[in-house]
């Protein structure tokens, strides 16, 4: 099995991970468990996929599945926003957002 912790979409991979399972812990009950558990389920799982396609000789399918995940997570995020799912709305101002877009800046490569 491939190295992957020197990667640096596997680091920012986990910062996104990490940050966001400390905003979720600040959302209010009914969002911590319904978006909040997706938002951590699938911050783990382009984890894994990044994890995956390191591994693996052809990356190609496993990087357009990293592609959906990410927008995926880029459409849980704005839903968090518009039902206010945290009790602040600060960290939506720049903190989510511009998180995800480093991270997607950062993987510019996987559009094709």
């Amino acid at each position: 099995m491939a190295r992957y912790e020197h990667l640096p979409i596997h680091k920012k991979a986990m910062d996104l991970a990490v940050y966001l399972k400390r905003i979720v812990r600040s959302c209010s009950r009914y969002h911590k468990y319904t978006l909040g558990s997706e938002l951590r389920a699938k911050s783990r799982e382009i984890v894994g996929v990044v994890i995956a396609a390191n591994s693996r000789a052809e990356k190609l399918p496993l990087l357009l599945e990293l592609r959906e995940k990410l927008e995926g997570l880029q459409v849980l995020l704005r839903i968090c926003k518009e039902v206010r799912a945290r009790r602040t709305l600060s960290s939506y101002g720049c903190g989510t957002p511009r998180s995800l877009q480093i991270f997607l800046a950062r993987c510019s490569f996987i559009s094709l």
